[in-house]
């Protein structure tokens, strides 16, 4: 990887030909392809990502969480309101009332989504990138995984 060592060459060329190659301690990615029946992912349908309370992706203090959303070529997803991103300090996330955080995952805005929880899917198939950044202990042993993408049909 282009972690800091006297190998500055070798820094230098894993940066190059590994864009944003990171060892586990600094960034762990999960790539969402299918919802929890097994069916791919598709911005015809509505879905839903929710962290039960106190277990969003537990990352160090200096760390952050991210969703992203990719279209079937793997690019961001063009939409009407230039979103590509969730994070915890996405304006006007809101979490439930028992502590939990939903995430809405669709073309169109759900009308049970606040604003600040949609992440807007394309018209089609789609992926769904979380990353950690900073991933704590939980994450990095694998004792913490994200939850399934639940399809709303």
């Amino acid at each position: 990887t282009g972690k800091a060592s006297p190998d500055y060459a070798g820094r230098a060329v894993a940066q190059i030909t590994q864009i944003a190659s990171f060892s586990p301690d600094e960034a762990m990615y999960f790539v969402g392809r299918l919802d929890a029946e097994g069916k791919p992912l598709d911005g015809r349908h509505s879905y839903t990502l929710t962290f039960p309370g106190g277990q969003t992706p537990p990352v160090d203090p200096r760390g952050f969480w991210s969703l992203t959303m990719y279209d079937q070529t793997n690019l961001l997803a063009a939409n009407p309101i230039n979103r590509y991103i969730l994070r915890p300090t996405t304006p006007g996330i809101t979490k439930n009332p028992d502590g939990s955080l939903t995430l809405h995952l669709a073309h169109r805005r759900p009308a049970d989504a606040p604003e600040g929880n949609w992440l807007p899917a394309p018209d089609g198939p789609f992926t769904v990138t979380l990353r950690t950044y900073l991933p704590g202990q939980a994450i990095q042993t694998g004792d913490w995984f994200p939850p399934a993408v639940t399809s709303k049909r």
